[in-house]
């Protein structure tokens, strides 16, 4: 399928290739913890979690394997940001 073809079946709207492509490789997630004690991982501004983990060690896990090449941060108690991996 070319870029153009999934960017359509996708929703996405990009006026170039490499636009299009570099939305793609772009990912963004914040973990935090949540009330439960449990650590919540979802992208920015989202209204739902794409993962939820026991242990902030298991969040960061597992938002690497959600955006292997996109910006991981975690959310300290405090407000303040972390940076795991930069994309």
């Amino acid at each position: 399928m070319d870029w153009l073809a999934d960017a359509v079946e996708r929703g996405v709207t990009a006026s170039r290739k490499g636009d299009y492509e570099s939305m793609a490789k772009h990912d963004e997630l914040i973990i935090q913890k949540r009330n439960d004690g449990r650590w919540d991982i979802r992208k920015p501004h989202a209204e739902r979690s794409s993962a939820i983990e026991g242990t902030q060690e298991e969040a960061i896990g597992r938002a690497k394997e959600l955006a292997p090449e996109g910006d991981i941060k975690v959310k300290g108690l405090n407000g303040k940001f972390r940076h795991i991996q930069k994309g």
